[in-house]
């Protein structure tokens, strides 16, 4: 297994930037390497301490006739008690998020890797999960098994607040439908939903 990590940051301010330096930190303790993609240009100092950089200026997004969920709800278990934080669930900038991951992954794949875990930049979770989480890759591997998703609201241990997936790149690519533009997705929601209600990718 070659596996690559790739962040998608979209920087746009310095709370944003800080939260990125420290995660990319995290990651380089355990010897990751690293793809950063954003939509917005990357400081050098942070080009410096990832493996591979990819910046695409066009910032995709989607048009107004989207039906989005109102509410999004995330929960965290800070010291014994539950904390829920509740935002609208507008993602205009979804679009981009799905081109980018197919772009990583072609990059990638070009470089020899085998397999990728997609994080967020700004997760949450105790030194605990971290460790339990950087496992992940290697007992899938153990379990001859091709790929694994977390979704927030089923997470063990509770305290892991963000979206995390682990696969063999072949499998995704050749399983998941490589969303190049609005169209490509628009497609794909009219397939699986019968609709154009956004239930998937969100």
């Amino acid at each position: 297994m070659k596996l690559l990590t790739i962040l998608d940051c979209y920087i746009h301010n310095d709370t944003i930037l800080n939260k990125l330096d420290s995660f990319i930190d995290k990651l380089k303790s355990k010897n990751s390497d690293i793809l950063l993609i954003s939509n917005t240009t990357i400081p050098i100092e942070i080009q410096q301490k990832v493996d591979y950089c990819l910046y695409d200026s066009n910032n995709y997004f989607f048009s107004s006739d989207w039906e989005f969920s109102e509410l999004f709800v995330v929960k965290t278990l800070i010291s014994g008690g539950n904390c829920q934080d509740v935002f609208p669930k507008l993602q205009p900038h979804g679009l981009s998020v799905m081109i980018n991951i197919f772009d990583a992954l072609n990059i990638g794949k070009s470089l020899g890797y085998t397999h990728f875990e997609k994080l967020e930049y700004d997760p949450l979770f105790s030194d605990e999960s971290f460790n339990n989480l950087s496992s992940l890759p290697s007992r899938c591997l153990d379990e001859n098994k091709k790929g694994l998703y977390l979704l927030n609201n089923i997470t063990n241990p509770p305290d892991v607040s963000f979206h995390y997936f682990f696969s063999e790149i072949d499998y995704f690519l050749s399983n998941v439908k490589n969303i190049k533009s609005e169209s490509d997705y628009r497609d794909f929601v009219n397939q699986t939903n019968n609709n154009k209600r956004q239930k998937k990718w969100n």
